[in-house]
This record gives structure tokens, sequence and C-alpha cells, in this order.
């Protein structure tokens, strides 16, 4: 009888194992489908460390991908151009993109992303910051070492500035340097001011206290930031790159409902004060969303690298690079 009942228990030991195996045991439900937990895919994502990156700044802080059921391995760096490169090379499997380095990686192959959504806009996101004993007015850098960071957002902006003050380019040392070394350029005097975003306006601003002027102008460029995924990670996981968009919205109805607290978390996560990050937050418009202005101006960019010489004429369209099925299905989840 004993032996009877041993051999009842193994077998319904056993009937148990092969049932979790067959149908995944413990199982999440996220609003896409159900995914079994030993399948999950864990999201390798880059982004700028700026407040250009602010959805997905709020959305790792607040843990609103853990809520959407998507596990992300954040990789921040000290641009969003060097992300995308990053996501471009294979180093990555989605980015948040700034438009002018997206635009320029159309011209070279691999053409190895797809763009899902838009997630910020801002007017006056690139400045201009100089030392106020050398450079009275915008016509006074020439003649002087300005660093930009060529095929960058600084770049196409520094073009567009000089054009608009009259400003010979010739007459301008232009020093190529990533945004994150220009402050202590600056202090060391090897430049007498910089086009950067931030944190490394108010870095500059901090370090030489009243000794520089900041220059700014929101009708210059209209920068924004995208949502890139692989071409690869977006044909294998298309559920994950939802989930990442639905964290994304998540953040920006935080954002929006409790503008004073994500002031906090924003400034806190890139190190400035909050009275300075207060100042610039309305500089930034977070939202997610696919719109036609959106084209208008990668394609407004693409002919500027031709026309800068930046690379040669062979523009790739660009709506061959954006994908509107994943936003499209959370908005109709």
């Amino acid at each position: 009888m004993k032996s009877d009942y041993l051999k009842y228990g193994l077998g319904l030991l056993i009937g148990l194992f092969i049932f979790s195996q067959l149908f995944g045991g413990p199982q999440n439900i996220v609003g896409y489908a159900v995914y079994p937990v030993n399948d999950r895919v864990s999201v390798v994502f880059g982004e700028g460390t700026s407040p250009w990156s602010g959805l997905s700044i709020i959305a790792h802080e607040l843990g609103f991908f853990e809520k959407a059921g998507v596990e992300v391995d954040l990789k921040p760096f000290t641009s969003a151009k060097l992300a995308h490169e990053s996501l471009v090379g294979g180093g990555l499997d989605m980015a948040t993109s700034v438009d002018v380095p997206m635009v320029v990686s159309t011209f070279v192959k691999p053409r190895n992303f797809k763009i899902v959504g838009n997630t910020m806009k801002t007017k006056n996101g690139v400045k201009l910051l100089v030392l106020n004993d050398r450079i009275k007015t915008p016509k006074d850098i020439e003649g002087k070492k300005i660093a930009t960071w060529f095929t960058s957002v600084t770049h196409y902006f520094h073009v567009q500035f000089m054009e608009k003050h009259g400003i010979d380019p010739k007459k301008v040392e232009l020093v190529n340097l990533k945004p994150h070394e220009m402050p202590a350029a600056l202090q060391s005097g090897t430049i007498d001011g910089y086009f950067a975003w931030e944190p490394f306006i108010y870095q500059g601003k901090t370090i030489q206290g009243g000794k520089v002027t900041v220059y700014e102008d929101s009708y210059l460029y209209l920068g924004s930031t995208s949502l890139t995924v692989s071409n690869s990670f977006l044909k294998d996981h298309p559920g994950e790159v939802e989930k990442v968009l639905s964290a994304l919205k998540m953040a920006q109805g935080y954002i929006e409902e409790n503008p004073k607290e994500a002031k906090v978390v924003l400034a806190d996560y890139l190190s400035m004060d909050q009275d300075s990050f207060d100042d610039i937050f309305d500089d930034y418009v977070y939202s997610l969303s696919l719109e036609p202005d959106l084209i208008d101006s990668l394609k407004s960019q693409q002919r500027w690298v031709v026309a800068e010489g930046l690379q040669p004429d062979d523009i790739d369209p660009i709506e061959g690079y954006i994908d509107e099925v994943p936003l499209r299905n959370l908005k109709l989840a």
C-alpha cells in the first residue's frame, strides 16, 4: 500500500513538473500579452545624461519600466549622440537619440535603426556660453577659440547662430570637443567659449560664476529626441518595444500631473541645483508622439548635412526609418 502511495505521489510531482515546463510557470500579465517570467528579455537601453532624456530618466527613476513589465538595463552616456552611435553599431537594443546625429547616421551603413516615437522637443536646447571679459557681443567670437562638437546638435546650432549674427566662420577658430570636456577647457583657458546643452551650460556657469554670458535663441533650432530601436530587436521583440513605450507614456503623464516633483527627480539625476533646473524646465516639452513635423524637421537636417559637405548627396528617405506600428498598438491597447 505504501508503495502505491509513493508511486502516486511521484507521478503527481512529475506531472506538475511537466505542466510547468509546457506552460511556462508563473506569468506576468502587462496589458499586451502573457509572457513567461523565464522568457523575459532585458532591454539594453542607452540615454544621454541631459534634460533631453527626461522621459526615460523619469521612467527609470520612478519604476515605470518595471510597472510596464519590462526589464531595462540602462546605460547612461554623456550625450545622446554617443548613445545613438552605440545603437547603430550594435551595442544597444534601444536608445533616446537626438535628431542631428540620427540624421547623419542615415547616410552611413549599416542603417540599423527605426524611430518608433518622438519623446521631446525644445526650442532652446543649445546655447552659447562665453567668457564676458573677452566677448561682449556675439560678433566678438571672431578671432576667438570656440568649442563645438562636429556632426552634433551644437554643430547645427553654431552654423545657424553665426549666419544670423553675420559672423564669418573663417574668422572663428572652432575647436572640436565633446560637451562634457568643454567646462574644463574653458576653465583652463584653452577656449573662450562653447556651444553646448544642459547640464554643461550649468556646469560652465557654476565653475566661472559671473565671468560668463550665455546667448540663447529659440528661433534658430527646433531640437528633438526620438526613441530608436535596432532593426533586429524590433523584429524579434516587438512586445518589449511596446512595453518601453508604455513606460515612457507613464513618465509623460507623471510629468504633466506632477511637474514640481518631476523637476526634483530630474535635477537630482542631472546633479543640478533645483533653482537652476527650474529656470530651464519649460524649455523642454516631453510628449510621446509621431507627428508630420518630425519628418519635416529631419528632412531639413538631411539637406543641411549635404549642404555642409558632411556627407555626399545620397539622401535615404527618412520615412524608411520610421515605424508607426508599436506606438499605434500602444494607443489601441
